[in-house]
């Protein structure tokens, strides 16, 4: 821990899984979302999405798709899906 003298050194922008998993967005509000989402990637980037409801699935990944986000990888358990999406190059 830095001394009260000490600045200290900014901390990475990063979430965890359990605080990824706590914030399950509905496939209405990631299509809103996902010209945002996919305006913060570098090119060509990649997206990783957890807690997906299997009912969902390809409705979101179409939203996905149509934004330039290409699926290279989903797994399925107990109802919900896990996704990686992959910036299509242009």
């Amino acid at each position: 821990m830095p001394s009260p003298t000490e600045p200290s050194k900014p901390q990475p922008n990063t979430a965890t899984a359990e605080e990824t998993r706590a914030s399950v967005l509905r496939s209405p509000t990631l299509r809103h979302l996902s010209g945002k989402m996919c305006s913060l990637l570098d090119a060509p980037g990649a997206l990783v999405m957890a807690g997906i409801r299997v009912k969902e699935r390809d409705d979101v990944l179409t939203v996905f798709r149509d934004a330039r986000l290409q699926c290279e990888w989903t797994e399925e358990e107990d109802g919900w899906v896990d996704a990686v999406l992959k910036g299509i190059e242009q």
